[in-house]
């Protein structure tokens, strides 16, 4: 217990002299790198705890939601004594089908959606929606752009089935969609956290070489252990606005992150510069 209040106290504090104090980046020269490779991967681990919170509390009552309806509807809409035949090159449908499922409710706020999920139709006549399906294609159209597979590629087996026996497998899908999405939360965390891993870690291969060089350029502190330090300091601060530009929807030109980045390395460059050396 005394260890992890230790941590938590230590964790805060450099975070508050971090955003408080520029002698703080000065002391950095003499902190060990583990320290500060420790302070990042804290802070990654909150962020992916945080995205995994705001994906059970906020997007999987929805996705739960949408689902049921969606599926609901579906199965309302197929006839039990209607027959679905691939022979390998073609679905036949034993009567006229034209089925259509409104996209539900709480997936309408996604900007581009068609107003309808799904269409089969057993006349090629399918209505626009993002899922559609004919005797010989599925069409998936989003946002103004269509991408069409044939039936071909998806099933390499004839088969034969009922709607009745179809409406059968849908329901038992859906019952096990609580498990799987519980199964997909307990994962998310991990899976969110070695993404971040990945895709900071080539950020910061890249930003460290930048930065190294143009310290050496104009002749400041350019030893490379405390460029790391510095880098991955910054890189945390950095990753603030960032994160809020995501949240809030902000579709920029150009990355948030790496502006961040290196406004935030000028500025505490340029505060180095102001302090008086101490002998």
């Amino acid at each position: 217990m005394k260890t992890m209040r230790r941590a938590a106290n230590w964790y805060l504090q450099t975070w508050w002299e971090s955003i408080s104090d520029i002698g703080f980046y000065k002391r950095l020269q003499k902190t060990p790198i583990l320290r500060s490779v420790g302070f990042a991967l804290l802070f990654y681990v909150f962020v992916a705890i945080g995205y995994t919170a705001w994906f059970q509390f906020n997007i999987r009552p929805n996705l739960e939601a949408s689902i049921n309806q969606t599926s609901e509807e579906l199965i309302s809409q197929i006839p039990d004594d209607l027959t679905f035949n691939w022979d390998g090159s073609k679905l036949d449908f034993s009567q006229p089908t034209n089925i259509t499922v409104k996209t539900p409710a709480a997936l309408k706020t996604i900007v581009g959606i068609p107003q309808n999920v799904l269409s089969i139709s057993s006349d090629g006549k399918t209505n626009e929606s993002l899922i559609s399906i004919s005797p010989t294609r599925v069409i998936v159209a989003f946002r103004d752009q269509e991408q069409a597979s044939n039936l071909t590629e998806m099933f390499t087996e004839t088969f034969s089935t009922t709607g009745k026996e179809l409406k059968s497998e849908i329901s038992s899908g859906i019952s096990s969609m609580p498990i799987v999405l519980s199964t997909l939360v307990a994962l998310l965390p991990l899976v969110i956290f070695v993404g971040f891993l990945l895709s900071r870690g080539m950020f910061l291969v890249i930003e460290i070489i930048m930065v190294w060089l143009v310290l050496k350029i104009y002749q400041r502190n350019s030893n490379f252990g405390y460029v790391v330090r510095l880098s991955l300091q910054l890189l945390v601060i950095a990753e603030i606005p960032h994160q809020l530009g995501n949240i809030l929807g902000l579709n920029l030109p150009f990355s948030l992150l790496s502006l961040s980045f290196w406004v935030l390395l000028a500025f505490v460059v340029l505060q180095l510069e102001k302090q008086p050396s101490k002998r």
